[in-house]
């Protein structure tokens, strides 16, 4: 089980009675931790406590259950887009009581989708998301979990973008942190930096930003401002991974900086664009990193046996449709 168990605070029976308009308060308080907690597990601790003492009037609704459900896998967080596997089972269980309570709870059926996809539970991930507004932020957060093992770069930038968009203003910061991260892994540093630009913009102490964006700044050479800012997250919030870049970044000599590196793809047959048109005829290209272009899955002609990848509509070799 998770080093913080929340079991012992999903009873009602355990908690005291308490009017319905103070449930109201400790609800209304629980979900604000939540929403701009990222990776602080007292906060998320202190939250289950006021979800748990608003139970006895607010057990038979989705909401609490929905709340707890989220604080349960946050609090298995381990590294990366890796959580303890009781934790976000926990998870799932807790969300089976929500989606008892209000079946087309759209919170609790979108958390359902994303928790699914944590546990690498793809096509049950996939199926949950039927049905579900794909601009809803955190239906969103699931397809672009699902799309990054699918290795589609195209829909994981769109879903990461209208994860962001589309979410609640308590909760940008942290979305914001998240989705930068991801899209400097895919080798689009200079969107990842202009999110990571307004998530310090809305939230100047978010330590964890900060050193999202030194992390950026060494992949691109620049030594020194990613030493800057991952002193600023020190300073901020003391943590491990902080402190691990800032060592390496010591050790690393001073390089040219590099910038993105974008390459045109026909939007048709994928074959790269030079100077002009595509020899296909088509006129759209798509912009593509290295790393995107390296990610996509690539799928063979049925004609000429040719390898296009994943987004093409025809065959860069012989055109024929595939």
């Amino acid at each position: 089980m998770s080093r913080h168990d929340i079991r012992h605070l999903l009873d009602p029976l355990t908690a005291r009675p308490v009017a319905a308009n103070e449930a109201r308060a400790l609800l209304a308080d629980a979900r604000h931790l939540v929403e701009t907690t990222t990776a602080d597990d007292e906060a998320l601790l202190d939250a289950a406590v006021l979800i748990h003492e608003s139970l006895p009037a607010t057990q038979h609704e989705a909401e609490p259950w929905c709340l707890l459900a989220e604080i349960a896998y946050k609090l298995g967080y381990l590294s990366g887009d890796d959580y303890e596997p009781d934790a976000v089972a926990l998870s799932l269980s807790i969300l089976e009581r929500a989606l008892t309570m209000a079946p087309g709870h759209l919170e609790s059926r979108a958390l359902r989708a994303d928790v699914l996809m944590l546990a690498r539970r793809y096509k049950e991930g996939a199926a949950a998301l039927d049905g579900l507004d794909p601009n809803h932020w955190r239906a969103a957060s699931a397809l672009a979990r699902l799309t990054e093992v699918t290795r589609n770069p195209l829909t994981y930038r769109t879903a990461l973008r209208s994860m962001v968009k589309h979410a609640p203003a308590t909760r940008r910061p942290t979305l914001l942190n998240s989705a930068g991260s991801r899209l400097a892994e895919v080798g689009r540093y200079d969107e990842a930096l202009e999110m990571l630009d307004e998530c310090l913009a809305l939230e100047p102490t978010f330590a964890w930003a900060w050193h999202s964006k030194a992390r950026i700044l060494a992949m691109l050479g620049r030594r020194g401002e990613a030493l800057a800012l991952v002193e600023r997250a020190m300073t901020h919030g003391r943590f491990g991974a902080a402190a691990q870049l800032h060592a390496w970044l010591l050790t690393q000599p001073e390089l040219p900086p590099r910038t993105q590196i974008l390459e045109a793809r026909c939007a048709s047959c994928s074959a790269a664009v030079v100077g002009g048109r595509c020899p296909c005829e088509a006129r759209e290209t798509v912009s593509l990193t290295p790393r995107e272009i390296q990610s996509f899955r690539r799928k063979p002609c049925p004609s000429c046996g040719f390898e296009v990848l994943g987004f093409a509509t025809k065959c860069a070799a012989c055109h024929a449709r595939v």
